[in-house]
């Protein structure tokens, strides 16, 4: 059965006219609230892949001066939803980061999904990495938080949402938000000087998975090998299947579920200089 689960968010921020995005709200708005229903992500996200065990959502707000975070346990994951009595006018950022059951330990590694209302109220992987985007600006100690939800509330999320989404199908294998430069963006979004060439990854390659496996055995549980080497962006996975490639950022660590044991961290600059290291999963610790 599916559950609902509702929570009050209350926000107090300043609504002035959309220059950028909509129509314009009177000061009334700002008193009003209204019951919104958020969807989260069926899990497993693919029924063939062994994704580990959800345990429950960690799920993060924030809207004007409010926020918040809870834990949303799921019997049903099939359609769950979750109810926020969220102010009218005001951007609400929602991030839901799935916590699962991986070698016998809690842990934190994939990715957040996410949406931001009234853009949208279908939580998404692919919506996860703007989520956070508006919620780092919320959250930023350099910014007047009321001149912050002004602002953000005229920004056209929906719009950044979608040049995302066209990103995603246009550049399929070598696109993951997550290795955009996200301070850039939110510092251009703060100063009002978006630029969608800040929606290009940079410093990155590719690499057949066939030269990864080389570099390993069989996973020890007998998992498929192919179905290693699962990334923290969830999306991409079917895309790294179907190409046989896998995107991998330069001087960085890249770190995959390697199996349901063992992570794999992976550094370098190319196929022929690059490292591979594969570790315990590390305990999630939460704050």
């Amino acid at each position: 059965m599916n559950r609902l689960y509702s929570l009050i968010l209350s926000a107090a921020a300043l609504i002035i006219s959309s220059v950028f995005c909509s129509c314009s709200e009177t000061a009334d708005s700002a008193l009003r609230t209204e019951p919104i229903t958020f969807t989260l992500p069926v899990w497993p996200p693919e029924n063939a892949v062994p994704y580990p065990q959800l345990l429950y959502w960690n799920i993060q707000y924030y809207s004007g001066n409010s926020s918040g975070t809870f834990k949303l346990p799921v019997q049903d994951t099939t359609g769950a939803s979750f109810k926020l009595e969220i102010q009218s006018g005001i951007p609400c950022a929602i991030t839901a980061q799935p916590v699962t059951r991986t070698a016998d330990i809690n842990q934190v590694f994939f990715y957040p999904a996410g949406c931001i209302y009234p853009a949208d109220s279908i939580i998404s992987w692919e919506n996860g990495f703007p989520a956070s985007v508006c919620m780092q600006l919320y959250r930023s100690p350099e910014t007047d938080t009321t001149e912050t939800s002004a602002y953000l509330g005229k920004f056209n999320w929906k719009k950044f949402c979608s040049m995302l989404a066209a990103k995603e199908a246009g550049d399929g294998s070598v696109w993951n938000p997550w290795m955009l430069d996200k301070t850039a963006i939110c510092r251009a979004i703060a100063a009002r000087s978006f630029r969608t060439t800040l929606l290009t990854i940079k410093n990155f390659f590719s690499i057949e998975t066939a030269v990864l496996y080389e570099k390993t055995e069989k996973s020890s549980d007998g998992t498929d090998i192919g179905m290693l080497f699962i990334p923290r962006y969830i999306p991409l996975f079917k895309r790294q299947r179907e190409t046989e490639t896998i995107l991998l950022k330069k001087g960085t660590a890249n770190i995959y579920l390697y199996n349901m044991q063992e992570t794999a961290i992976i550094t370098g600059t190319s196929g022929s200089n690059m490292t591979l290291e594969i570790t315990a999963v590390p305990l999630y610790t939460e704050k």
